[in-house]
């Protein structure tokens, strides 16, 4: 949407636009938004007209509606994510809720207009936020009743919700990205100021790891924040920026570049960190912890030992089992191999209906015996912390199997082994050291049976890869 007024739409990466279109009124564009799945796009002039086109996907066009004319300049406009409504904040201090669908107005808000920061509502479509002052961010349920507020020291420039939905990045003028928890109104992280030069736009990605920032001066910062997303009461490390043109001239070594307390980028909470220290008492230093960061996926080889109960198909009740084996998760990581024997006993059911005569013994209620051997391969990650793990399996087996009457001193009073095909999967836990784990296999003499089981992992040395980098 530019200032000429034409709204233009290109499908990436072709170079001539789908459509092209001129916008009609006397108003000049102030605010441009498009919908999660790109069939909507709403834009909004001086004069406070609201429009949306819809993509019409069997003609390749553009279909406009008018939502309304507020009269007055419009300075944000966002989808929401289920795309059912459209909120907008405009200069006569109102922050309206418009229906996608119909085009009607839902709601509307007192707004604090003077900053022009965005009007946004949450990934689940409940809330609303909104500047109430100019430093003062309110969340709001659709009624407009406030649920919490957010204040900062510096006044509010800009404000955006995370992909993921759970934070409110919010820039103030001082060029500082502060993260908040949208449901605890509570500070989390911030991004320090790498350039006193006021920001003039900024991108994250659609995972929100990483950032673009544009400044007035002309300079452009692409950071990554696994590296530089700092705690409330962590200090920034001091930096110096290198162009990519002083790399390839060889004019500067950015690994040997001084830097010094005028190349800090700006702390917002040094003095309340300084305050903090100096009233703390001292304390005895200690060796730094091990990193404390999610793992990905496991190296190394280890035991497994499981004690399980089973269900099994009639004439069967239950089986109890002990698991031992071995895995290797080096090789194929974060897959892993291994191999497992399983000795087993089923024990028939109350109206177990048949009997057996073996050597001249009748076998009443017999006793089911045996073994499985058998080969997983799976799949090993840590999704939320580094000492808890998720795997699954699969695995292809062969059973041994025989009926005895159960006494010891009648062993010969049983049949022979019987051998038989399995195939099963499993899903578990682990804790540290300590497993659970619940599957099922089929066994193609048997039937179907599933199991629960519990135990220990026994590691035999290895590491967890943590983003590259090995935790042992």
């Amino acid at each position: 949407m530019s200032q000429d007024k034409y709204l233009r739409f290109w499908i990436l990466p072709e170079k001539d636009p789908l459509h092209v279109s001129k916008v009609e009124g006397e108003g000049q564009p102030t605010a441009f938004a498009y919908n999660n799945n790109g069939n909507y796009i709403a834009t909004a002039d001086t004069d406070g007209t609201i429009k949306i086109y819809m993509q019409n996907y069997l003609t390749n066009t553009f279909i406009s509606r008018t939502l309304g004319t507020l009269n007055v300049p419009v300075y944000s406009l966002q989808f929401s994510y289920d795309n059912r409504y459209l909120v907008s904040g405009s200069a006569d201090d109102s922050a309206c809720i418009w229906n996608t669908a119909s085009g009607k107005l839902v709601q509307a808000f007192p707004y604090y207009s003077e900053s022009k920061v965005p009007v946004l509502i949450t990934n689940d479509s409940n809330n609303i936020i909104m500047t109430t002052d100019a430093n003062t961010a309110g969340i709001f349920d659709m009624s407009f009743n406030k649920l919490r507020q957010i204040t900062t020291d510096v006044a509010i420039k800009s404000m955006q919700v995370s992909s993921d939905g759970a934070k409110l990045i919010i820039l103030t003028a001082d060029n500082v990205f502060h993260f908040y928890s949208i449901e605890g109104a509570s500070l989390t992280n911030y991004i320090p100021a790498f350039n006193e030069s006021p920001i003039t736009a900024y991108a994250f990605n659609n995972v929100t790891s990483k950032v673009v920032i544009c400044h007035e001066d002309g300079s452009l910062y692409v950071l990554d924040l696994r590296n530089l997303l700092l705690d409330p009461d962590e200090e920034p490390e001091a930096f110096a920026a290198v162009t990519e043109k002083e790399k390839e001239s060889g004019e500067v070594d950015d690994s040997e570049k001084e830097t010094s307390e005028e190349t800090k980028p700006y702390d917002p909470y040094a003095k309340d960190r300084k305050a903090k220290e100096e009233n703390e008492p001292e304390k005895e230093e200690l060796p730094e912890p091990e990193e404390d960061a999610n793992t990905f996926y496991k190296d190394g080889h280890g035991i497994i030992a499981n004690f399980g109960v089973g269900m099994m198909p009639n004439p069967y009740s239950m089986n109890i089992h002990l698991t031992l084996g071995y895995r290797n998760y080096e090789l194929l990581k974060p897959f892993y191999f291994g191999g497992f024997i399983e000795p087993f006993m089923g024990f028939p059911s109350s109206s177990y209906p048949y009997s057996y005569e073996y050597d001249g013994t009748t076998l009443s209620n017999p006793v089911m015996v045996g073994a499985r051997l058998y080969a997983p391969f799976g799949i090993c990650i840590y999704p939320l912390r580094n000492d808890f793990e998720i795997f699954a399996e699969v695995y292809p087996g062969i059973a041994f199997t025989k009926l005895w009457n159960g006494r010891f001193d009648q062993l010969s009073a049983a049949t022979k082994f019987y051998p038989s095909f399995l195939m099963g999967i499993k899903f578990g836990v682990a804790w540290d050291f300590m497993n659970l784990t619940i599957g099922g296999n089929y066994d193609f003499m048997f039937g179907f049976s599933a199991s629960i089981e519990a135990g220990v992992i026994i590691n035999l040395g290895g590491s967890r890869t943590i983003w590259g980098k090995k935790r042992k």
